[in-house]
């Protein structure tokens, strides 16, 4: 079962519900429940009382569901082409993104719920959008947000660079929310020298090192990782097993890591050459042709 919702708005208000979504117009409130009951006990039997009896106990059903709904809220920061609409669409919607850029203005939101065990995860994503003149925007979304992904072009390494200062800002108004760090247009970046390839890989390493960070490389367009990056970002959050593949040789497919990288540990994928875009651990992602 996978619902959801997005909209945009320019500028968000602090109380915005869509932070903390509510159980739903027909879930009621504890009282509301318990006067389903009242009315029930005081029916007098037949059939209006067993249908009062049916009601109070489907009153409560959707209070316990209400009760086992856990929402993670995701900003996604970087710079402007860096695919952090596409990833939003991908992973909520799951369809093709067009290849159109269209600049976010503003703050975008979407919702996907995801079945987990007995509870249903609402990943709340949000992308309070690049320009500068927005950046007031920045506390709305970061403040209570439980992981950050930061994101960069696999292609530009100017917007690797450009972390930091994503990092610095988002920091400033969330010391707690986990980090990640997201290398995006991972099918662009196979088709780069070789020599360019180990540099950016090197330098992303150094990056989530230093913050500590699970490093993955993604594909909005062709579908790669990006079911596995939420299931990371999940795992990350709660401290729990990933349940994926670690790839740290891009010779094999695009990198998932964990954690930032051991010092002196060697990845074969410094000196590896790129097969192509493919290789994307986890079922339910697009493996992607041509």
């Amino acid at each position: 079962r996978v619902s959801t919702r997005g909209g945009e708005m320019a500028s968000p208000s602090p109380l915005s519900p869509l932070s903390q979504p509510s159980p739903g117009p027909l879930a009621p409130t504890p009282t509301q429940a318990s006067g389903a009951g009242a009315g029930a006990s005081a029916g007098g039997g037949g059939s209006a009382s067993a249908a009062a009896g049916e009601s109070a106990a489907a009153a409560a059903a959707r209070l316990r569901r209400a009760a086992d709904r856990l929402t993670l809220k995701v900003a996604l920061l970087g710079d402007a082409q860096t695919g952090k609409t596409s990833l939003m669409i991908k992973f909520v919607e799951e369809r093709r993104v067009d290849d159109d850029y269209v600049q976010t203005l503003g703050v975008n939101f979407m919702e996907k719920t995801v079945p987990v065990r007995d509870t249903d995860v609402v990943f709340s994503v949000w992308d309070p959008g690049s320009q500068r003149e927005f950046m007031q925007s920045l506390p709305l979304v970061c403040s209570d947000a439980d992981a950050f992904l930061f994101m960069f072009d696999l292609g530009r390494r100017s917007t690797l660079s450009s972390i930091k200062r994503w990092y610095c800002d988002a920091r400033a108004t969330n010391a707690a929310a986990t980090p990640v760090l997201v290398g995006t247009k991972y099918d662009f970046f196979c088709n780069l020298p070789e020599e360019e390839r180990r540099e950016t890989a090197r330098q992303a390493r150094a990056y989530a090192r230093a913050m500590g960070a699970p490093l993955v490389f993604c594909s909005a367009r062709h579908g790669v990782n990006v079911q596995t990056l939420f299931r990371v970002v999940t795992a990350a959050v709660f401290g729990a097993p990933a349940g994926v593949r670690e790839s740290t040789d891009f010779a094999d497919g695009p990198i998932v890591e964990l954690t930032g990288p051991e010092n002196g540990h060697h990845h074969a994928s410094d000196g590896g050459a790129a097969n192509g875009p493919g290789g994307a651990e986890g079922g339910a992602d697009e493996a992607p042709r041509g």
